[in-house]
């Protein structure tokens, strides 16, 4: 198997590219069949694993400069693959959902003052819209009971 170099790298070196799978060399080859692939992936790996253990604190010191400089960055991004994993939208999605309820709860009709909640049925992971922290709570009490038996409490 044949590496090409596809292109540039910061350094001016070029990335080297699988040409099976068509993934840079230091990429995890998922579905590539080429053992060379695997093995340079692994080697790679390795180092980095060593180059960690020997420089931990240089390392941390890099990550806690970094996340320092980039922390809305690090929360928008947090907050992209929570709503992709737990209930599989994107912000584009929030985003119309907010200009459908007119940035409004869906349940008590009042502006949001902070960041939506997204209420989704538990059984089913259906997505029923964006609500206030009150309402989503309050949601999330009721469903632990039938309507029907709160209906009666409260008639009581």
């Amino acid at each position: 198997m044949a590496w090409s170099t596809r292109r540039p790298s910061p350094d001016g070196r070029g990335i080297q590219v699988c040409k099976t799978c068509n993934k840079p060399a230091d990429r995890k080859p998922v579905d590539c069949s080429e053992l060379r692939h695997r093995q340079h992936y692994e080697s790679r790996r390795k180092a980095s694993q060593k180059y960690y253990h020997s420089h931990k604190e240089k390392v941390a010191g890099y990550i806690r400069e970094y996340n320092k400089h980039n922390q809305e960055r690090i929360i928008l991004w947090n907050r992209r693959g929570h709503l992709r994993r737990k209930y599989g939208i994107t912000p584009q999605d929030i985003d119309a959902m907010l200009k459908e309820q007119d940035h409004k709860c869906k349940l008590c009709k009042k502006p949001f003052r902070s960041t939506p909640f997204v209420d989704h049925d538990h059984k089913t992971g259906r997505i029923r819209g964006l609500l206030c922290r009150a309402c989503n709570i309050s949601v999330g009490h009721t469903e632990r009971f039938s309507l029907q038996n709160l209906k009666e409490y409260l008639v009581s």
